[in-house]
């Protein structure tokens, strides 16, 4: 009888340690979860500024050669906690291409505008998203 007990308390010990380290890593799990979560919200966040950084300076571009149709040159700004580019240069005549990048953090977006006409209306014959100029 008394190796009865003590084979049912082992194993009610063996179960609670069983049903605890099941709970632990299922606790782990859900942490791990959290944080990439954060971190792929931090990304999408920061790509979407840079996105709007992006097309803040290709705007800024694009007005510069409305202002002077034979504008070629550089510049660019900062906002908040990020910074862009653009840069325009001829492809001879009227036709013109600009790249603009915005960058947050680590994020960087790109784009390329390809201009074929600029009078009486900017012409724009291709916009890409680009990973490098």
């Amino acid at each position: 009888m008394r190796n009865s007990k003590n084979t049912k308390g082992y194993t009610t010990l063996l179960a609670v340690l069983v049903v605890a380290v099941v709970a632990g890593l299922i606790s782990v799990s859900t942490m791990i979860l959290g944080v990439d979560a954060t971190r792929t919200a931090l990304v999408y966040r920061e790509s979407a500024q840079a996105e709007a950084l992006m097309d803040a300076c290709m705007e800024d571009a694009l007005q510069e050669v409305r202002d002077s149709s034979s504008y070629v040159g550089s510049g660019g700004f900062s906002l908040g906690s990020g910074s862009c580019t653009h840069e325009v240069t001829s492809g001879g005549g009227d036709s013109r291409t600009i790249h603009a990048a915005g960058q947050v953090g680590n994020t960087i977006r790109r784009s390329t505008i390809e201009i074929s006409g600029l009078s009486p209306l900017i012409l724009v014959d291709a916009f890409d998203d680009v990973a490098d100029f």
